[in-house]
Order: C-alpha cells, then sequence, then structure tokens
C-alpha cells in the first residue's frame, strides 16, 4: 500500500511593528555607517566649500605674489584642520591636500622659478583634489 506522507504546513506570523521597526534601524545605521564614512561627509562637505571657495579668491589674488602665498597659507591651515575632523584615509589625504598648499609659495623675483613652481603646484593640487574627491564621491 502506498501512503501519502504528511507535510507540514510552516506556520506564518506577521512581524510585530517592533521587528519591523528594528529591521529598519538596522537596515539605515548600516546604510550611514557605508555611506557616511565615521563622519567624514561633514568634512568631504565642508573641504568642497573650501576649495570652492579657494577657486574663486585665487582669481582675485592672481598676479599679486603676496596675496596668493598668503591664500595658499590660510587654505592650506583649513584644509590642516578638515584633517584632524576626518578618519582614515581621508585625514591622511587631507593632511597631504594641506601639505600642498601650505608649500604653495612663490617667489616673484625669480620668474622661471615661479613659473616652475606654479606648475609644480598645479599639478601637486590636482593630485591631491583626485585622492579627495575618490573619498569623499
Amino acid at each position: 500500500m502506498f501512503r501519502v506522507p504528511s507535510f507540514r504546513v510552516p506556520s506564518f506570523r506577521v512581524p510585530s511593528r517592533r521587528t519591523f521597526a528594528a529591521a529598519a534601524a538596522s537596515v539605515v545605521l548600516a546604510t550611514c555607517v557605508s555611506a557616511c564614512g565615521s563622519g567624514n561627509a561633514d568634512t568631504c562637505a565642508e573641504t568642497f566649500k573650501v576649495y570652492q571657495d579657494y577657486t574663486t579668491q585665487v582669481q582675485a589674488a592672481a598676479g599679486d605674489a603676496a596675496a596668493m602665498n598668503k591664500l595658499n597659507a590660510d587654505v592650506g591651515a583649513k584644509v590642516k584642520d578638515l584633517a584632524g575632523k576626518a578618519d582614515g584615509d581621508l585625514a591622511t589625504a587631507l593632511n597631504g591636500m594641506a601639505d600642498v598648499f601650505t608649500g604653495a609659495q612663490i617667489d616673484p623675483s625669480d620668474a622661471d622659478a615661479a613659473k616652475a613652481k606654479l606648475e609644480e603646484v598645479r599639478t601637486s593640487m590636482k593630485t591631491a583634489l583626485d585622492k579627495v574627491n575618490a573619498l569623499c564621491v
């Protein structure tokens, strides 16, 4: 004789509101930790603001080596402060970026050296910004 095996239908419970709330909180927390990078999102926004202001101010300082040197030193100090707020790789990249700005001092007495220094600074700034952008986006 052939017997039909019996199957138990698993019971299904509707999750409680607490279960939904706990699950939603877990998803939000996991998303924030991975996307916000432990608080680096605010630092990234501040860094982009500092650089945006710099690009405006550098146009006004063009042709005045003393004003350009002061601007670069001031921006370097601001970026250094931001590096102190950042974590991990972003802190390292911002410290490198700050070093580029503070080291961007032009000597107007030697036009050829000033031109070479500006080219070096431009290249170094692009490299530093690319590193920060990669970590912030």
